[in-house]
């Protein structure tokens, strides 16, 4: 039923992966969803990925800090030994699962992300996409008109690259992460439900950023899955230009207590 759409899709719903290696040489990765929505290169994906891409160069930070500082303190002739051992002692410890090196990749060489335009309160973020090719792309997303409804029963389908893992390989002489042999492409898993209702709450700031807008949250089912999931949507103008539509995914018990009590938790952006 979806084939069509899937094949449509696949050129501009993206994965990124998120590749860490830990004090113990330990590699793994997270694999995220991103669609591309213009030729300019920007982007649309889930505010959490790219929260946790920035809290893991964050960690690798100051863990390269502490052992540049470390280094230094070793190679001073200038201090004694009673010195050095105060100098040492004074920096930050870590555990053997501390980060020692990140990385995200972005689907291309070299594309990396430039600015960020984040909506924490509900779990959006939008993208640039520095050194991206339009030409990667071979067609770009359609935004549905806000003004024109969808009838309960309409059948909807979500992309993206879930229950797969890749282990990633990381090189010391190049500072690089290398994906294994024959993980990409990875494998882009659709998956329909069915629209039961659209409601809209207001949520005002800070925790909608002002000026504050109504919040379209799209209840859908899927049958044969145990739990049914909202997707909660904002539109607006984006600031690149193209209508943008805000979406997280989250229980349906969490999300009708959230607009009973008319609020939407948010994360604070750095």
């Amino acid at each position: 039923m979806f084939a069509n759409a899937c094949e449509l899709a696949r050129s501009f719903t993206r994965p990124v992966v998120l590749s860490r290696r830990d004090r113990a040489g330990n590699c793994s990765a997270a694999i995220g969803t991103f669609i591309v929505v213009n030729k300019d290169g920007w982007a649309v994906t889930a505010w959490h990925i790219v929260e946790e891409a920035e809290r893991a160069a964050k960690a690798t930070k100051e863990f390269q800090d502490a052992e540049a500082s470390r280094a230094t303190i070793y190679a001073d002739p200038t201090i004694d030994k009673k010195e050095r051992s105060r100098r040492l002692k004074a920096l930050p410890t870590f555990p053997s699962d501390a980060t020692t090196n990140t990385s995200a990749w972005w689907s291309w060489d070299p594309v990396r992300t430039k600015d960020i335009v984040a909506v924490p309160a509900v779990d959006l973020a939008f993208v640039k996409l520095e050194s991206f090719d339009p030409a990667s792309v071979v067609t770009y997303p359609v935004f549905k008109d806000p003004t024109k409804p969808m009838q309960p029963g309409r059948s909807l389908c979500r992309l993206g690259f879930p229950f797969h893992t890749v282990r990633p390989v990381f090189h010391p002489d190049k500072n690089a992460f290398e994906l294994p042999p024959g993980s990409i492409p990875l494998p882009l898993f659709p998956n329909d439900g069915i629209l039961t209702r659209i409601v809209e709450v207001e949520v005002n700031p800070p925790l909608n950023p002002p000026p504050p807008f109504k919040l379209r949250l799209i209840e859908t089912s899927t049958p044969g899955f145990a739990a049914k999931a909202v997707v909660r949507y904002s539109i607006r103008t984006a600031p690149f230009g193209v209508s943008r539509a805000e979406r997280c995914i989250i229980p349906l018990a969490s999300a009708r207590q959230s607009l009973a009590e008319g609020r939407t938790k948010r994360s604070t952006s750095s």
